[in-house]
Parts: C-alpha cells; sequence; structure tokens
C-alpha cells in the first residue's frame, strides 16, 4: 500500500536526532523549526514561540519528540492539565470516541498515581497500517495503533 502524503512528515525522537557538545549538556537550547509555509503544526511538549523551541538543556530536549506537518490536534481535560492529542497519518477514528478513551486512562491513572505533575502533555498517535509500541516521555508519550483500527 503507498503511503499518504501526511504518513511522510517529520517526526523525531529527540535522543536519536540531537547531539551536544561535552560539557554543554546542562546548557539552554534554542531549536529553530523552519517548515513549508503551507505545514500548520509543530507539535513538542516544550515552550515554542514563531518556530523556536526553548528548553532549559540537553535532556529536555533529547526527551522531547517533534512532529512537524499538518496533524488533526484533539483536545481534553483531565486532572486539571491540558492534555493534546496529536493524530499523524490518516486514520478512521471518531474523534470524541478516542478523546472520551483517553480522558478515561488518565483520570483512572490519577487515581493510582496520584496528582499529574504537568502542566500540559501531549499523547502523539501515529496512525500505521501495523501498530505496536509506544514510549513514555517526560510530559508526553507516542503511541501507535492501527489506522482501520477501533475507532472506526
Amino acid at each position: 500500500m503507498r503511503q499518504s502524503y501526511a504518513d511522510q512528515l517529520p517526526f523525531c525522537m529527540g535522543v536519536s536526532v540531537f547531539m551536544y557538545a561535552d560539557g554543554n549538556e546542562k546548557e539552554a537550547i534554542e531549536l529553530t523549526i523552519d517548515k513549508p509555509a503551507d505545514w500548520k503544526n509543530i507539535e513538542v511538549a516544550l515552550p515554542i514561540k514563531k518556530g523556536v523551541i526553548h528548553c532549559d538543556n540537553y535532556d529536555l530536549l533529547a526527551d522531547s519528540p517533534i512532529a512537524i506537518g499538518n496533524f488533526e490536534v484533539l483536545e481534553f481535560e483531565s486532572q486539571k492539565v491540558t492534555h493534546q492529542i496529536v493524530m499523524i497519518g490518516q486514520g478512521n477514528y471518531d474523534k470524541e470516541k478516542v478523546k472520551k478513551d483517553f480522558n478515561t486512562i488518565c483520570d483512572e491513572t490519577g487515581k493510582i498515581n496520584g496528582e499529574n505533575p504537568c502542566k500540559d502533555y501531549i499523547h502523539f498517535i501515529q496512525n500505521v497500517e501495523n501498530a505496536g509500541g509506544g514510549l513514555k516521555h517526560l510530559n508526553s508519550q507516542t503511541g501507535q495503533m492501527f489506522r482501520r483500527g477501533i475507532y472506526g
């Protein structure tokens, strides 16, 4: 099956992309993203203004996935924390069901773990042909779901 244009947009895991000069890993970082004009989103769980990402040190940058392109972004609140779900790639998902399910998961996780320490949280969800895996980050998580899965 031929991948769609939406599935070929940049998504990077910082630890796999960014290097640092030994001894400078605790320095503040500004990263400028120069995206095509027709791409509306730069999604990252770090402060960003006018395409410039700001972070306090290398560890934060390395632990913050970045998605660039045109994505649908769903939003909900759980435990007084704003959550965004960045839907990467094509899928037959029902937006309201996705938000409801993620909200339930976050609410129940809060009952087990206590108060969420994050101010904001991003769920990067890649809609793929063969799903599997996920990774937890400080202020975000990445996961995959079948593009023709349970949300149709």
